[in-house]
């Protein structure tokens, strides 16, 4: 989900306490002038472990990474990165 520094609790003095993975409640808006697309508003770090997540009940699949994730645009639908499943290959 995308969010501006500025839609952050703290502002940019609270962008270096994030981390990838961190537990966050938010509030989701639409942005740009056709609002066309979604970003999260009012963006608020939670202490880690409030938020308790349905087990997944998928086994892992393993793979290789063939052509990595080269930019983020916000704009974008899908990213181009690309990975190759190992199933039913010999280990």
């Amino acid at each position: 989900m995308f969010f501006n520094y500025s839609n952050l609790e703290g502002g940019s003095a609270g962008v270096e306490k994030m981390e990838v993975g961190m537990e966050v409640e938010y509030n989701l808006g639409a942005r740009g002038s056709a609002g066309g697309h979604m970003a999260a508003e009012n963006v608020r770090p939670l202490p880690k472990g409030t938020l308790s997540l349905p087990p997944c009940n998928l086994p892992p699949i393993e793979g290789v990474v063939l052509r990595p994730l080269r930019c983020v645009n916000p704009e974008q639908l899908e990213y181009p990165g690309l990975i190759q499943s190992n199933e039913g290959k010999p280990q």
